[in-house]
């Protein structure tokens, strides 16, 4: 079960965070996921409350307006592989629909083991 965090400037328009929502579902359905294994939360901060460094660590140009940071808590056993192929896949469907960079896009996973999950009761 992955559970979804989006973080984005609350200036963002309306409809986007749904749109990437959904992208960053799609991804997680094309990686085997369930496609009925949908958690996801939206923190739309102030810009002065995201601060975010414009390079790091080596881009070539500044982060736009539209940066968005995606964190995935998951259950622990992917391979890398499958998380960089998650993560690419992540960052070019969210920077379409938002209509920006994939380097404007940050996905951060945190696994954590089976027996950390309560799904309901």
């Amino acid at each position: 079960m992955p559970l979804v965090t989006l973080t984005l400037r609350d200036t963002a328009p309306a409809g986007l965070a749904r749109r990437i929502l959904d992208e960053v579902h799609d991804a997680l359905v094309a990686s085997g996921v369930p496609a009925a294994d949908r958690f996801q939360r939206v923190l739309a901060l102030d810009p002065d409350a995201m601060v975010v460094d414009p390079r790091y660590p080596d881009l070539a140009r500044d982060r736009a307006e539209r940066f968005v940071l995606i964190d995935i808590v998951w259950s622990v056993g992917r391979s890398v592989n499958v998380k960089r192929r998650v993560a690419a896949d992540i960052a070019t469907r969210v920077a379409r629909a938002a209509g920006t960079d994939p380097d404007d896009v940050m996905v951060v996973f945190v696994e954590t083991q089976w027996e950390n999950w309560a799904f309901a009761g």
